[in-house]
Parts: C-alpha cells; sequence; structure tokens
C-alpha cells in the first residue's frame, strides 16, 4: 500500500458535502478541515499499482462540490 495526500478546493458551502462523500470512499483513511487556499487534506491508501492521476480524476473530482485538487508525493521516513 502507498500512502498518498491530497488538498481539497470545494465549492462555496459545500465542504460538509464533500467531506459526507470521501468518507465513504475505502481508500479516504483520514479527513482534515484546513484554513487557507484549500478545504480539506485527505489521506488515502492505495494500492501499489494504482494510477493516482486517474484515481483522483475519476474518484475525487467526480465528487459533486469539489472544484480544485492538488496531491502531495510523499514517502515514508519512519514509522
Amino acid at each position: 500500500m502507498i500512502v498518498k495526500f491530497i488538498k481539497i478546493k470545494c465549492l462555496a458551502s459545500k465542504t460538509n458535502d464533500v467531506a459526507d462523500e470521501l468518507v465513504q470512499l475505502t481508500e479516504v483513511r483520514e479527513i482534515y478541515t484546513m484554513p487557507g487556499e484549500f478545504d480539506l487534506l485527505i489521506k488515502c491508501t492505495l494500492t501499489k499499482d494504482t494510477d493516482i492521476g486517474e484515481f483522483v480524476q475519476k474518484t475525487i473530482q467526480k465528487i459533486p462540490g469539489v472544484n480544485n485538487t492538488f496531491t502531495m508525493d510523499t514517502d515514508v521516513l519512519f514509522i
């Protein structure tokens, strides 16, 4: 499994609706609200063969109320 973090900018007044949809996805492990340019930060676990771009485009960006996304590529240093 690999871990990816995705920032999500929601349309006005849609943050809770987007979060309600995200919590239904098995890949989404954690959802955080955040101030600033983006509204939500999600932690996803994906299989190694999952194309992150395809996952974001076909799953995250299709959720009504999602305006923009930014995927952060990370690696674990230690556990």
